[in-house]
């Protein structure tokens, strides 16, 4: 009964945490132009955030992969039927101990990086914060029709589903 509870325990757990793809997506860097403008950042300032986001991205690099490699491995124990529930659990461990020392050196960053702003830009960055809390109400208020999309944005409401692939054509 143990061993099937913490097979169980493990199943839920890797459903409810997949692996994230590792990196940035591939393009061209990311631009900061419109924060860069409301907190009146330096180009200074933006160049020493970048190299702490560099930092902080090379420093959680092995730790993220040795926790989507535990992942892997519980997800083929799975698959494969293991009920080798202290195999299971071990690993469910590994991956716990990994996510909170990445947690932890996000913190270090996020603590890192306010330091590179001054008072007045730190003030500006919690109305920030406070209006991302905002996001799901906004998100919910535009879908309902109640709140215009910005001007560029995608129309109001549901956008429909499509199909995997190269877009469809339009035969006229």
């Amino acid at each position: 009964m143990k061993t099937l509870m913490i097979f169980a325990v493990a199943v839920t757990l890797t459903a409810q945490n997949p692996p994230r793809p590792m990196g940035r997506p591939p393009g061209p860097p990311p631009s900061f132009d419109a924060l860069q403008q409301y907190l009146g950042l330096s180009d200074a300032q933006t160049s020493q955030l970048r190299q702490l986001m560099r930092s902080r991205a090379d420093g959680n690099r092995s730790k993220l992969e040795e926790m989507n490699a535990r992942r892997r491995q519980v997800d083929e124990m799975v698959r494969s039927g293991s009920t080798d529930a202290a195999a299971l659990g071990r690993l469910m461990l590994e991956v716990e101990t990994y996510r909170k020392q990445v947690r932890g050196a996000d913190e270090s960053f996020f603590a890192q990086a306010a330091g590179v702003l001054d008072e007045q830009q730190r003030a500006k960055l919690k109305a920030l914060q406070d209006a991302a809390k905002l996001l799901p109400a906004m998100h919910e208020a535009r879908t309902l029709g109640l709140v215009k999309s910005p001007e560029g944005a995608p129309p109001n409401g549901p956008l429909p589903m499509r199909r995997p692939g190269p877009p469809p054509t339009r035969e006229q």
